[in-house]
């Protein structure tokens, strides 16, 4: 890193120590917090669209999951084809 030199100086000058103050946002916002303190840290109105919404993935899941059942498979279990398919061979002696 190149350091321009001052009028004063024609040395160059070491940039000054960096220092992290704990006080500030940025120290605040990169601190480790746990799933759970996040999402209580959150707007009421915000974990309530979040859960709204894991609600509705949720039912969407049941739906579609039956549909998926029923299209695939047929609606009689006897009909269903065999999941795990076993073939008998014989040795060769």
């Amino acid at each position: 890193m190149y350091i321009k030199p001052t009028l004063l100086s024609l040395s160059p000058q070491p940039p000054p120590p960096l220092t992290i103050s704990t006080t500030s946002n940025a120290a605040r916002v990169l601190a480790p917090m746990s799933l759970w303190n996040y999402y209580k840290s959150q707007h009421p109105r915000t974990r309530m669209l979040l859960g709204a919404g894991v609600v509705v993935y949720a039912c969407a899941g049941l739906y579609v999951s039956d549909w998926v059942e029923r299209r695939w498979f047929g609606e009689d279990p006897e009909q269903r084809p065999p999941l795990v398919r076993v073939v008998a061979v014989e040795r060769g002696k």
